[in-house]
């Protein structure tokens, strides 16, 4: 029952970020965007983190790492392909391919296995993502978005849902390691180790765009 409405509440905010990224990245970029967006989040759970959760104490290393494929590497062309492909387009792509990643990797990993409907279910999946993206790039022609525009935003939305598919995996991974050292894990801790990471990668991302490359890579 809780994990059912804590999957809810993450549908429903997954839903509400790119409309709101979408805005702020017509604003001031993408890179400044989600440098702010982390720096938030990084500050909020971390409160939490130290006051009531476990710190810097379990996997963290493992943590930082998936927290710097997802909300790093995954959340920065996740916001960059927002542009391209509009908020609701993004988020199908990145949402609904993020997940067979991840239950790929986990398989491979630590031997996740899925059962039979899973690996259909997955499927059924993957074949509504291209069925949803074909009238689409058909239809690019009639519109002021190009075929290349097109092409260059799926390609950052599945770079951001293989990013975050590895992550979810490597985050999963983490905590049984916690649970078998009989350490449970405080999820709000972990969500704080894994945006460590992802707020490193942003950090470095934004100064080779402002100092080194001198502009904000609004491309």
């Amino acid at each position: 029952m809780i994990g059912a409405l804590a999957a809810s509440f993450a549908a429903v905010f997954s839903g509400v970020t790119p409309v709101v990224a979408s805005r702020a990245i017509k604003l001031i970029g993408f890179v400044r965007a989600n440098v702010i967006r982390l720096s938030f989040a990084v500050v909020i759970l971390g409160v939490w983190a130290f006051a009531f959760g476990q710190g810097l104490r379990g996997q963290t290393l493992l943590f930082m790492t998936a927290g710097a494929i997802g909300f790093g590497i995954g959340g920065l062309a996740f916001l960059a392909a927002l542009p391209r492909l509009g908020a609701p387009l993004t988020s199908l792509v990145e949402e609904t391919v993020a997940a067979p990643v991840a239950a790929v990797v986990a398989w491979f990993w630590y031997a996740d296995k899925l059962t039979t409907n899973q690996i259909l279910f997955c499927g059924v999946i993957l074949a509504g993502v291209v069925i949803g993206l074909l009238p689409y790039v058909r239809g690019t022609n009639l519109k002021s978005v190009t075929r290349g525009t097109v092409a260059v935003g799926v390609g950052l939305a599945l770079l951001a849902a293989t990013a975050q598919g590895i992550s979810f995996a490597a985050t999963r991974n983490g905590m049984l390691l916690m649970k078998a050292a009989h350490t449970p894990p405080d999820v709000i801790t972990v969500a704080f180790q894994r945006l460590l990471g992802g707020f490193a990668v942003a950090i470095v991302v934004y100064v080779v765009a402002r100092w080194v490359w001198r502009r904000t890579w609004g491309f």
